[in-house]
């Protein structure tokens, strides 16, 4: 999740938003004192009581990062934890953003 937060620090702007889906029965106070607790200062958050989100989407598992493009359409993702503020991926959204 830092490296999300990073990522949305550097390159957040108009055409490009990381947004997180807190998918679990949890109070959404849980979820804020968390991110509030592993210092998550970027990041939209959202938050699914119902567990549904997951389904809609297919997840096979969490956590699931989906890139959309500027129409909602699903271009990409990753099951997973990752490195979302490597050199790599920076370079690579940065392209996305040109096209």
């Amino acid at each position: 999740m830092p490296s999300l937060d990073n990522l949305q620090s550097e390159m957040g702007d108009e055409n490009f938003q990381v947004v997180i889906v807190s998918v679990e029965r949890t109070p959404f106070s849980k979820v804020d004192d968390f991110l509030r607790e592993i210092d998550i200062k970027n990041l939209k958050n959202y938050h699914d009581p119902t567990t549904m989100v997951g389904k809609h989407i297919n997840a096979k598992g969490l956590p699931i990062t989906i890139l959309f493009n500027k129409n909602g359409k699903e271009i990409g993702r990753y099951n997973g934890d990752f490195e979302w503020d490597s050199k790599e991926v920076v370079k690579f959204i940065t392209e996305l953003k040109k096209s």
